[in-house]
């Protein structure tokens, strides 16, 4: 029964922590490198928000969908949920 208690405990804390990664869904490619993140902070019920090492902010919704505002151009890429990409 312990045994059972803890083998439940560790799965709810990895589905916690892979629920809170940046990263977008598998097969969707991701629009920034999650090695260039400085800081980043969970939106309840929107998803999570990442500012990278190149001042460009990373946003991945709780649906998948993702943005990424570029501070050295004018440019906003979007990827929908569909891996979808728009500019």
């Amino acid at each position: 029964m312990f045994v059972s208690g803890v083998m439940f405990s560790i799965v709810i804390i990895q589905i916690a922590f892979s629920a809170s990664r940046a990263s977008p869904a598998v097969g969707v490619a991701p629009l920034a490198d999650e090695k260039q993140i400085t800081k980043s902070v969970v939106i309840a019920d929107v998803g999570r928000a990442a500012h990278l090492c190149t001042g460009d902010i990373w946003v991945v919704y709780n649906d998948q969908s993702q943005i990424l505002v570029q501070s050295s151009t004018t440019t906003v890429v979007y990827v929908s949920p569909d891996g979808r990409r728009e500019k």
